[in-house]
């Protein structure tokens, strides 16, 4: 017998006062960090180096001390590869030492895990207008898209590479979405 699936929160107008750490983890794991709605800074560091990992979540952590929002910690799940719905075994093993990097410096950073949530692939890329299509088209428009994003934002940073591409676009959805929402304080939620 199959759950209900929960209703969605509805996505905000204007993004939420918060900052949102957003990753797509892996070996050669992407990250954006946005601050109220604007993407600060983005990167690609070794899923696996613990250290690394933990120095882009305190730099999100220190810009929200300075901010004084809250920080959000979005993590992509794996990606669903064949029918049935179910996530493969290769992939949920190989993200599963570095989605642990990440879960283990976010609470090293002192942050609560009910500020921490995870995202399904499809559901970001339809909302950042992807939709559903091979993975190969998906990855190639995640870049043009991520490029886009960055060169309206008016932001600084290294190139934006396939890693690096996902994550922005994570950030950028993450920035409205009711899911977000969901986990701050009244105070920090921007209600549609």
């Amino acid at each position: 017998m199959k759950r209900p699936k929960k209703p969605r929160r509805q996505a905000s107008y204007r993004p939420h006062r918060c900052v949102v750490l957003a990753v797509d983890p892996g070996r050669h794991a992407g990250w954006a960090i946005w601050g109220q709605g604007r993407l600060v800074q983005w990167g690609e560091v070794d899923g696996l180096d613990f250290e690394a990992v933990r120095a882009v979540v305190a730099a999100a952590v220190q810009l929200f001390a300075l901010a004084s929002v809250p920080c959000v910690l979005v993590l992509e799940r794996p990606p669903v590869h064949h029918r049935g719905g179910k996530r493969s075994f290769a992939s949920l093993l190989g993200s599963g030492e570095t989605r642990a990097s990440w879960r283990l410096a976010w609470v090293s950073c002192r942050q609560p895990n009910t500020r921490r949530l995870t995202v399904d692939p499809q559901r970001w890329r339809d909302a950042v207008g992807i939709g559903r299509v091979s993975r190969e088209t998906a990855k190639a428009a995640e870049l043009v898209r991520a490029r886009l994003v960055v060169q309206d934002s008016g932001a600084v940073g290294p190139v934006v590479g396939q890693e690096s591409a996902p994550a922005i676009l994570i950030g950028s959805w993450a920035a409205r979405a009711g899911e977000v929402g969901a986990v701050l304080p009244q105070s920090a939620r921007e209600e549609a």
